[in-house]
């Protein structure tokens, strides 16, 4: 008999956000120097990462309709073959940063075929001496730190401290409030419980959650609008992260605030290119509820919360700046808005996709961008005896949003990623240059 499970409701809320113009695949990439042996990569594909994290060999089956405990379950696929999620490809000459970009954007519009185990990875050659890999993993099945954990299962030898659950992240905001307690697939009924105590913890930040659901959206805001579904991804060269890390401990901010001040930075000077003045803009922050002294549940794919950001685009001055995203960051973590928002989202798992999707456009259409961390590895990793060169990844943006920003890092780089629908920012090149620009800015106030 096929196993199957429930998802939890998180997952749920994940999978159902899915739409033509915005698809919830978090698209990662790596690249290396020199050209990579395939049938190793597919070997350990299927002898180290399907049986570390079992999400990647099971489908979603839906049930008639979201609502209450009729929710999806995950089953083990019977076919399940790793090389149906392997697609291999060239690049056309002469195979360089443009044409990897170009391929990655085309890629990202495209989505998931839901009758299978929800990810594929392409396997690309012919970029420069060397390859890349194009990972597409639904948001369903992990967030950004769990793929990180899950990624690692496929490198030769994890370095010291990077094994599952003890991955250092950068610039975590963790958050006041203590973080749910894991708990295994809840049975039947108990969802009732676990949503009372989610609005149950709503209640008693009605201030807050006042602030979330009747802020002001960033109307006046021109990277806002309807999407066309067509996206461009693109990311700069490594850059050091010691001098952002040295910037941060002479200031007394984090890489988090270092890298929400850059984004602002970025913003204004975007705008600025575009003749608009904006006050005020807004992004979503992933704010991470995992305990990262415990070990990683393979079973538990979502376990974060998100924040609203309000970015000084106005100010001009890095370092004021920087002070307004500190007090701005620490009012999140102080008010625990990770932890209501993460309750939300579980209540929302729970009720028919057409009532997820409207609260959606409710809650998180109120921003302008999504932006993450994503931390890799401080030491460099190999996959299949060849150095990882670098990597970076998007996670998706939310609802009607159309922006993201990431700043990854790895083996004591940091690596900057934009992802733009199309209908927004025409050329994702500009907005990339104008976040590299604000980076090099903030290095600077470690001199």
């Amino acid at each position: 008999m096929t196993a199957t499970s429930r998802m939890a409701s998180a997952d749920v809320a994940w999978l159902h956000m899915d739409r033509p113009t915005n698809l919830m695949v978090v698209n990662s990439v790596f690249w290396f120097d020199r050209p990579v042996d395939w049938d190793e990569v597919a070997a350990a594909f299927t002898d180290r990462l399907v049986p570390s994290f079992p999400r990647f060999g099971q489908r979603v089956l839906e049930p008639p309709i979201t609502l209450g405990t009729l929710v999806p379950v995950w089953q083990d696929a019977d076919d399940f073959d790793v090389e149906n999620h392997l697609r291999r490809v060239r690049l056309p000459a002469p195979g360089r940063d443009e044409q990897l970009h170009a391929y990655v954007s085309a890629q990202a519009s495209r989505p998931l075929d839901a009758g299978r185990p929800l990810w594929e990875a392409h396997l690309i050659d012919g970029y420069g001496e060397g390859c890349a890999v194009l990972l597409r993993t639904h948001h369903a099945i992990a967030d950004g730190t769990a793929l990180v954990q899950a990624l690692l299962t496929l490198v030769d030898a994890p370095p010291e401290g990077a094994h599952l659950g003890q991955l250092p992240l950068v610039g975590e905001a963790p958050p006041v409030l203590p973080p749910p307690t894991p708990r295994p697939d809840p049975p039947s009924g108990s969802w009732l419980s676990r949503s009372v105590d989610a609005l149950r913890l709503a209640a008693d930040r009605n201030a807050m959650l006042r602030r979330l659901g009747f802020a002001r959206p960033d109307d006046d805001s021109p990277l806002r609008g309807p999407l066309s579904g067509h996206k461009q991804l693109t990311w700069s060269p490594a850059i050091p992260l010691e001098p952002v890390k040295e910037a941060g401990r002479r200031s007394g901010a984090t890489v988090n605030d270092l890298a929400l001040s850059a984004v602002a930075g970025a913003l204004r000077r975007y705008l600025q290119e575009q003749g608009r003045d904006v006050e005020r803009l807004s992004v979503v922050v992933p704010v991470n509820l995992r305990p990262l002294d415990q070990p990683l549940d393979p079973g538990r794919g979502n376990q974060f919360g998100l924040a609203f950001v309000p970015l000084p685009v106005a100010e001009a001055d890095p370092a004021a700046r920087l002070a307004a995203v500190r007090v701005a960051m620490d009012t999140v973590k102080a008010t625990g808005e990770g932890v209501v928002t993460a309750g939300a989202l579980s209540v929302a798992g729970h009720t028919p996709i057409a009532v997820e999707q409207w609260w959606l456009d409710v809650f998180a259409g109120r921003a302008t961008a999504v932006v993450t961390n994503i931390a890799g590895p401080r030491t460099d990793v190999s996959l299949a005896g060849v150095p990882l060169r670098g990597f970076t990844a998007w996670v998706p943006s939310t609802g009607p949003v159309g922006v993201g920003l990431s700043i990854c890092s790895y083996a004591g780089k940091l690596l900057l990623g934009v992802s733009v629908d199309e209908a927004l920012v025409p050329d994702s090149e500009v907005l990339l240059r104008a976040l590299d620009e604000e980076v090099a800015a903030l290095r600077e106030l470690a001199r």
